[in-house]
């Protein structure tokens, strides 16, 4: 679809919701939105041209993202939210494009103490507990049924895969693999990656990798 094709369906719908990325991850926040905010206009944007055009599970799917964007900072009452799984890729988009009204995405079977923050643009999906006085960041992906202790601490832009227990304290950018605990207030760096199943007991160094248990930097 062109973009004129998307300047039609925001005229019609504008309390839109867009959701950036057609792949696994704008399904299930798809999933996620339809839960949240049942009767919400949806739409997706994609720069696959073998999406651009199609829906996803009766969703439309418009591209390229950066034009997608563009329309909805032009349209007060459309929100956007980047379900794009590539930390430096989130980062880039919600960098370029500071106008848009970024929707921050928690599923009703996420349990998120009103004691905690979150940063706009964030998702949080089924299962997922998050306690007092935790600090999110924005646009963190915070995946299903991970814990996030009180005071812990995750930057911008980082990402947690399913079961994911964590008190740390987790830069920007940085991916967490599925099941890794992070001890309270050990800190991992920005850009550093946790492997699966790895026991986090001291500092991980920006751009780091470490895995294992307990984890030690892969060289």
């Amino acid at each position: 679809m062109s973009g004129s094709a998307l300047d039609r369906f925001l005229a019609a719908n504008a309390d839109a919701a867009l959701i950036v990325g057609g792949g696994g991850l704008g399904v299930m926040t798809l999933d996620l939105l339809r839960t949240a905010h049942p009767g919400r206009p949806l739409a997706m944007l994609d720069d696959d041209p073998s999406r651009i055009g199609g829906d996803v599970h009766g969703t439309p799917v418009f591209g390229p993202v950066s034009d997608g964007l563009a329309a909805a900072a032009a349209m007060h009452g459309v929100e956007c939210v980047l379900a794009i799984a590539n930390n430096e890729v989130r980062a880039r988009l919600a960098n370029e494009h500071g106008g848009v009204s970024w929707l921050t995405a928690i599923h009703p079977a996420a349990t998120v103490s009103p004691l905690a923050t979150i940063g706009e643009g964030s998702i949080v999906l089924p299962g997922a507990v998050i306690d007092p006085e935790a600090r999110i960041g924005r646009h963190v992906i915070i995946n299903k049924l991970c814990s996030i202790g009180h005071n812990c601490v995750i930057e911008d832009y980082a990402q947690l895969a399913p079961l994911v227990g964590s008190g740390g304290l987790l830069g920007e950018r940085c991916f967490i693999g599925m099941g890794a605990s992070i001890l309270p207030l050990v800190r991992v760096g920005a850009g550093a990656v946790v492997g699966a199943g790895a026991v986090v007991h001291q500092e991980v160094a920006a751009e780091a990798t470490v895995v294992g248990v307990p984890a030690r930097q892969r060289h």
